[in-house]
């Protein structure tokens, strides 16, 4: 999936995702998009985020590839020298896990300066993220929110003021109220 090459068809210029599957998975959505995969900008992850949906969810090898421009800070070294993961989100409470059910990742070097990972038996599908196994990535969530005791006040105090004011006037007269027939 997501394999781009030049006009002349002898360059691989893109690469995106390879899935294999011994099953039908029927129509297979994939989506690459350049950018952070969570919103905590202390995660190290490789700016490239997958979506992967298939009509008939099963087990299937993927092969996620990320170009080297798109690193982030991975170190190459530790990548290639076996500590790369392809994480999968779980969704709220915003745990990310590794997305091979077997623990079973291997990583490589594609074509055109890219750089995959390759997770063995995926179950759950998307979102997809690729960085390295010590670095588990963060979902940032809100547990508490707090105002500004003084901006609340004023505020309360001026529509407190707006009905006195209101109440005032109806009563000298200045708003007239009818009563309902």
């Amino acid at each position: 999936f997501i394999h781009i090459r030049n006009a002349a068809n002898d360059t691989l210029k893109y690469e995106g995702a390879i899935i294999t599957s011994a099953g039908n998975m029927g129509n297979v959505f994939v989506s690459t998009r350049f950018g952070r995969c969570t919103d905590n900008e202390a995660d190290v992850l490789a700016v490239r985020c997958f979506e992967i949906t298939p009509d008939v969810p099963q087990s299937a090898d993927i092969r996620f590839f990320v170009g080297a421009s798109e690193m982030n800070g991975i170190n190459v070294g530790s990548f290639l020298g076996g500590q790369a993961i392809a994480w999968h989100y779980d969704g709220p409470p915003g745990i990310w896990s590794g997305a091979s059910s077997t623990a079973t990742y291997t990583s490589g070097v594609g074509g055109s300066g890219t750089y995959y990972v390759e997770a063995a038996a995926v179950t759950a599908y998307s979102p997809f993220a690729v960085g390295l196994n010590a670095n588990t990535p963060t979902a940032v969530t809100l547990n508490t929110i707090q105002t500004n005791q003084t901006n609340s006040f004023w505020f309360m105090a001026l529509v407190g003021l707006l009905f006195v004011l209101l109440i005032t006037l109806i009563k000298l007269k200045f708003i007239p109220v009818q009563a309902p027939k």
